[in-house]
């Protein structure tokens, strides 16, 4: 999907050209625009001046959701989103492979737009906090791409001993970026940032052939005639050596003996080169000359979203990483000499303060002295419709007659339409939009967009799923509680018992007025065992959960000052260490193990989704989604879905115990009580009516005699889909062919 169409014609629109002819000039510029026209504005900036991008915004989620919504303006060139890994500051704790390897696909592309400042490069959307990461240097990263070519002479044990250096964690069977498998002579590659895996057919020293591959299916697609590896992650594992010589100069005597341990293994491993899950603690850190993000790609233009809020939100993080070293010194877990991970605020706003373009929605935000304002106008915001489709039709009907031009983006287009013509509002569907609408028309493109807007110099209305359903996305919180604990705090009342991370468990007494130095200030009142107690900053509410616990009773109270709190969180870790083995031990029999591979969705499928009498919600499509692919794989599929109740679960089952049921595989649906089957087996009756399926009931609103039929009915294949209470458990209760179970 995408909605290049409109882009010219916004161009030509007076305040945006305006703004882009400032962003063009070497003064700096402040851009006032709403929200939503952000993700436009920025792909024109780098249309019109063929150039890299880079934008900083508040935080990952905004960073994760500009990206989405540009890549809809922006289809010819890539959009990419650079992730911050979402680890505390100091903590050892191991980054997703998959985050690393996007992250390092990233630096890929803006290393290689710094070499081909003729191409338009990428424009890449990252949060403050991501930017403030340490990164390798560039020069090392440059240095350890490695290229593949049929006919080129290279030892495949050399390249092998690489691939590890490099960080591709070797694996039975490729299916993920950064992952390589070798068969003897045959090595299977996934480059992070790759479209597909890559299969390097060795024959002694020389490369024979590569072939692109489907992770899925594992089949050839075509020959590659060239592949380029970067790093799989921003470990530069191979300055191992020069990270361990700073670590063995800390001061490692206040560590805890068992710490003491793991970082001596630690060591061993750096200096040996050898990748490990928690080397990027210590590159991160240790590592001399590392860079920022903006030294990947010197000549990228600089934007910075909201700049209001950057010096604040740095600021914040600098606060979290701190009060985090604090803890793990005093807790023995990190030398009191260890260096940060992060670059400072005060390193890193001069940069922001200095950035050539600064977007913000907040009319009359200070800008720089020496540089110019812009007000991009025309644009005005759209009534929110909340599902009432009658309303809206009535509303776009109106804007047709008067010759507007119409554009509804939602995730559900096709079904958005067939709804609009209930109501006798004809429109067109297409999958793009390659150019203007014609006068007086209403298409609908299927895709997400965060926000609508009416531009009233072009008789132009964009409507997305914000304005139609009433969802829209929150804006970046200033110098505010966030939602979470604003929630925590309503639910929260005198005399329930928390859990402080650090002090254990309490009573909450409270919310109390202290004054400080710098005027009052509120604070948490937690009541410890004894006449201990605790004054914690609203503002640190995030270390304060309530207490959830096995049993009515109340639980035995902390007490300050003691060790018993640590003694009882290393007993909770060591269970869940233990848990997560036993899982580990499942989880691996289950990687390899084989199962059934449902077919594609047939058109019998499409037609029994299609009578969904309702809209589905962007997550419940996404579980669908992921359910489907799950059974069509040859592992054996274990998701939960987790939603409240009128969230939508049912239909997520109804659509997969169809798929396996048409399949010819029997569905077992499991539920708690009698009540629930019953109501449960009239939903899946009333849906699969239509179809030649069985749906039968099993529970004690069943007499003896249809309880007989019914598991005679299982046992020879005749019932297709069964749901019961605990009575499907039983030793009578044999299925011909169980192909999916759900509970």
């Amino acid at each position: 999907m995408h909605l290049s169409g409109l882009l010219a014609e916004m161009a030509r629109d007076p305040s945006i050209e305006a703004a882009l002819s400032a962003a063009a000039s070497s003064a700096p510029v402040t851009v006032e625009l709403r929200d939503a026209l952000k993700s436009m504005f920025v792909p024109l900036v780098a249309q019109r001046l063929a150039r890299p991008v880079i934008v900083v915004t508040t935080d990952d989620a905004r960073a994760r959701e500009l990206a989405q919504d540009m890549r809809a303006w922006w289809p010819k060139h890539p959009v990419l989103h650079f992730p911050d890994p979402d680890q505390p500051a100091y903590s050892m704790l191991a980054i997703s492979h998959d985050v690393l390897a996007q992250r390092v696909a990233v630096l890929a592309q803006l290393v290689r737009a710094a070499e081909n400042p003729s191409e338009p490069g990428p424009i890449v959307v990252s949060s403050l906090r991501a930017a403030m990461r340490r990164l390798m240097p560039v020069e090392e990263f440059r240095a350890h791409f490695l290229a593949l070519a049929a006919g080129a002479s290279m030892d495949l044990e050399t390249t092998v001993r690489r691939l590890v250096a490099l960080g591709y964690a070797p694996t039975p069977l490729v299916e993920r970026p950064g992952e390589f498998a070798r068969r003897g002579g045959i090595v299977d590659i996934f480059a992070p940032g790759g479209p597909l895996p890559v299969r390097v057919d060795f024959f002694g020293d020389e490369i024979e052939s590569l072939r692109a591959f489907d992770p899925e299916t594992q089949r050839e697609v075509g020959a590659v005639s060239e592949l380029v590896l970067t790093p799989a992650t921003e470990v530069p594992i191979w300055l191992g050596d020069r990270v361990a010589g700073r670590l063995r100069r800390l001061d490692l005597a206040g560590l805890r003996p068992e710490e003491r341990q793991i970082w001596a293994r630690h060591l061993e491993q750096l200096q040996g080169e050898e990748y490990f899950d928690d080397a990027a603690f210590y590159t991160m850190s240790l590592l001399e000359d590392a860079a920022m993000l903006f030294g990947f790609c010197p000549d990228a233009l600089l934007v910075v979203d909201e700049p209001d809020q950057m010096a604040w939100t740095a600021r914040e993080a600098e606060k979290t990483a701190a009060e985090n070293r604090t803890r793990l010194i005093a807790s023995g877990e990190l030398p009191a000499d260890f260096t940060s991970p992060l670059f400072s605020a005060d390193e890193l706003l001069p940069l922001l303060e200095a950035a050539p373009l600064r977007l913000t929605y907040v009319p009359g935000l200070p800008g720089s002295s020496e540089g110019r304002r812009c007000v991009i106008e025309g644009f005005h915001p759209l009534a929110t419709y909340a599902g009432r489709l009658r309303r809206m039709c009535d509303d776009l009907e109106e804007m047709r007659a008067d010759g507007q031009r119409v554009v509804l983006v939602s995730y559900q287009g096709r079904r958005l339409q067939q709804l609009m013509a209930e109501h006798g509002l004809i429109s067109s569907a297409v999958e793009s939009l390659d150019r203007p609408p014609p006068e007086g028309s209403i298409t609908v493109v299927g895709g997400t967009l965060a926000e609508g807007w009416r531009y009233e110099p072009g008789r132009l209305v964009v409507v997305t799923d914000a304005e139609i359903f009433g969802r829209t996305r929150a804006r970046p919180l200033r110098r505010r509680q966030r939602a979470a604990d604003r929630t925590f705090l309503s639910d929260l009342s005198k005399g329930d018992h928390v859990v402080h991370v650090e002090h254990g468990i309490a009573r909450f007494e409270g919310i109390v007025r202290l004054g400080e130095s710098m005027g009052d200030r509120e604070y948490l009142l937690l009541q410890y065992d004894g006449d201990d107690r605790l004054y914690v900053p609203v503002d640190q509410i995030g270390r304060v959960q309530k207490f959830v616990g096995m049993s009515d009773e109340a639980p035995k109270l902390s007490r300050l000052g003691t060790p018993e709190w640590q003694r009882a969180k290393r007993k909770a870790q060591k269970a869940a260490v233990e848990i997560a083995a036993e899982l580990l031990d499942i989880y691996a029999a289950r990687e390899i193990a084989r199962g059934h591979a449902y077919a594609a969705d047939s058109a019998w499928q499409r037609e029994f989704e299609d009578a969904f009498p309702f809209i589905e919600t962007p997550d419940q499509l996404q579980a669908i989604r992921d359910v489907k692919a799950d059974m069509e794989r040859r592992r054996p599929m274990d998701r939960l879905i987790a939603g409240d109740v009128g969230y939508g679960k049912t239909e997520v089952a109804l659509r997969a115990a169809f798929k396996a049921a048409i399949d010819g595989k029997q569905v077992a649906v499991l539920v708690p009580t009698t009540i629930l089957a019953q109501q449960h087996f009239d939903t899946f009756h009333s849906r699969f009516d239509k179809f030649p399926l069985r749906v039968e009931l099993l529970s004690r609103f069943r007499s003896r005699a249809e309880q007989t039929v019914v598991v005679a009915g299982l046992a020879s294949g005749e019932v297709d889909i069964v749901i019961g209470t605990h009575r499907l458990l039983q030793a009578d209760v044999v299925f011909a062919d169980l192909g999916l179970v759900v509970v």
